[in-house]
């Protein structure tokens, strides 16, 4: 049985699809350790062990309700379909689209210097920022890299359709908008969308405010 294209393309979409909801998974967590949050584990030691061929209860498995929307502090979420319609995102050059994504998401609560050191707002140190590892930088990043990668994803999914249809689905854009598009595809890639451009404005962040010491 021959797969007929339009089938490809619809695979190719679910497949990418659930890759990013399994970024998006680990960002979750990730961010967790970034802010220090405690998972809390069951206690379960102590209870007592049924005997051989002794009806065993259903576990209730209680799930809080902010399970799955926890967001870093230093972070300001925002949907993709709300945030490519919104008045303050300019369809510019990918490189001004990319700082665009790290000023909404994080504004100046992240900092770095030149020497590999980085930092975020933090209300409950003395000098109101909290040092953290390289890693924890990277994690950070990929909130940036998410958001983006679903931008990109939406207009590809709705290319096709034309800017009509994409305006009666998410919202009213400028059509001088609707041309620049592809800008937003370059601006997801990892050619301006990467750790280095990101420290890039992480550093421009620290050079902007006053000194630590």
């Amino acid at each position: 049985m021959e797969v007929e294209q339009a089938d490809l393309k619809l695979l190719s979409e679910a497949l990418g699809e659930l890759a990013r909801g399994f970024k998006k998974l680990k960002t979750v967590v990730d961010g967790l350790k970034i802010s220090g949050v405690k998972v809390p584990i069951p206690e379960t030691s102590g209870q007592n062990v049924p005997d051989p061929g002794q009806n065993v209860p259903e576990e209730t498995e209680t799930v809080s309700e902010n399970w799955g929307l926890f967001v870093p502090a230093v972070v300001t979420s925002v949907e993709a379909k709300d945030y490519l319609v919104s008045e303050k995102f300019k369809w510019a050059l990918p490189e001004n689209i990319a700082n665009q994504v790290y000023e909404r998401l994080f504004g100046q609560r992240v900092r770095a210097d030149k020497y590999k050191n980085q930092w975020v707002e933090d209300s409950e140190n003395k000098k109101g920022w909290k040092k953290i590892s390289m890693k924890e930088f990277e994690n950070l990043h990929e909130w940036p890299e998410l958001l983006l990668g679903d931008m990109s994803n939406i207009i590809e999914m709705n290319e096709s359709d034309g800017y009509h249809c994409f305006v009666d689905a998410f919202g009213e854009v400028p059509e001088w908008k609707w041309k620049r598009r592809k800008n937003i595809h370059v601006a997801a890639s990892e050619k301006f969308n990467n750790l280095k451009n990101f420290r890039k404005y992480a550093v421009g962040v620290h050079d902007s405010l006053p000194a630590l010491r």
